[in-house]
């Protein structure tokens, strides 16, 4: 919504630029001289009545997505909302620009609720590097959705490995494992994350009703969608009653009989 929101003055600066509005409106009365000649011949007549009808439908798109209620939306949602947030497809990434898309100091729980979750992230990294140096073994973190934040270890430790490594499992060339301040923390930064996202939603939800209390652009909107539908229908009437007349219907090609 931010994003879209943030592209519409430059998309309407472009759309008065290259469809001719601004032109339009800076010289409407220096077609005057030359309308007598248009108006005998039907077939300028016709291509000057489509050009009229899509510069109104320009003209209405133009005016619906200038509306002023959308400036105060984007006020709203940029309030609230971090410059750096950003759709992701990586679903670790999305869930991390979810727990800190908003700004902060506007939620002291949630901003409680972030500073233990960095906190034990950082505690498993550190935890891990400890092991590390501690048995002379590289030990990587990883993560997934069901099994949170565990350790990885390569296999060929698999007959020596530590007791303090618990609920090996090999897969492949790895080996994934975990202890119990790790499993400890991760579960514990699994609540902080579902804690984030409660009150995430909640505030996106507050941020819904401010907008949905404009439905003058809503209304806008459905009009411009109107228009552009009856247009269309338009443009595909004028071009099949065009087809109705020899000259340009379609010739099919039919093979000559051969004796």
């Amino acid at each position: 919504m931010k994003t879209v929101l943030q592209v519409l003055p430059g998309l309407v600066k472009v759309l008065k630029t290259e469809g001719g509005l601004t032109a339009r409106e800076s010289g409407d009365c220096s077609d005057d001289d030359g309308n007598s000649d248009v108006a005998h011949d039907s077939t300028h007549a016709k291509a000057n009545i489509e050009g009229t009808e899509s510069l109104d439908l320009l003209t209405a798109i133009v005016d619906a997505l200038s509306h002023p209620d959308l400036s105060t939306i984007l006020e709203t949602v940029t309030s609230i909302f971090t410059k750096s947030t950003a759709y992701s497809k990586n679903a670790h990434a999305m869930q991390h620009q979810e727990c800190f898309a908003l700004r902060p100091n506007t939620d002291g729980m949630m901003d409680v609720f972030r500073k233990a979750f960095l906190s034990n992230i950082d505690d498993i990294y550190n935890l891990a590097d400890s092991y590390s140096s501690e048995h002379n073994l590289p030990v990587a973190v990883k993560r997934t959705a069901q099994r949170g934040y565990y350790l990885q270890i390569p296999a060929e430790y698999q007959n020596s490995l530590p007791d303090v490594f618990i609920l090996p499992v090999k897969k492949g060339k790895m080996i994934d494992c975990t202890t119990e301040q790790v499993f400890s923390l991760s579960s514990r930064s699994m609540e902080n994350v579902a804690d984030l996202l409660l009150l995430t939603s909640q505030k996106i939800q507050s941020t819904l009703e401010i907008c949905r209390q404009h439905y003058e652009v809503r209304r806008e909107c459905k009009c411009v969608r109107s228009d552009i539908a009856l247009n269309y229908t338009h443009t595909i009437r004028r071009r099949w009653r065009a087809c109705q007349t020899p000259s340009h219907c379609w010739t099919w090609y039919t093979p000559s009989a051969t004796a």
